[in-house]
């Protein structure tokens, strides 16, 4: 559904943090497909590590150990990432024995958001 222009405009007038709030959201968004359409060519794993944070970004809960996300099967993974199953499940082998995830039977914790990130190419 939408609302007629003067009635977007006019809550903006009224409502100043609804704009700030809205022009922060569409900044998050732009930044998020920025990194998603330089991912296209991007090896797995890196991919693989893009998805996790996506989903960190949109699902995540911090926690004592880092942040936790739902522990989601590899096809979907593969169908958010645009890699076969396969791949996703030797990616994600990778970045644990690597220490960047730590998979448990209904989640996923991520330690250090940071290192996930620097593990992008």
């Amino acid at each position: 559904s939408s609302i007629p222009a003067q009635d977007f405009v006019n809550l903006l007038k009224s409502e100043p943090l609804a704009g700030i709030r809205l022009s922060q959201l569409m900044a998050k968004r732009l930044r998020q497909l920025n990194r998603r359409l330089r991912l296209c060519e991007a090896d797995s794993l890196s991919r693989v590590a893009d998805t996790l944070l996506f989903l960190a970004e949109g699902q995540g809960q911090k926690s004592g150990q880092g942040t936790i996300i739902p522990n989601l099967p590899h096809r979907e993974l593969s169908s958010i990432s645009g890699l076969a199953r396969e791949t996703v499940t030797r990616s994600l082998t990778k970045l644990q024995k690597k220490g960047l995830i730590q998979r448990q039977q209904e989640s996923l914790c991520i330690p250090n958001l940071a290192a996930l990130g620097r593990a992008i190419s």
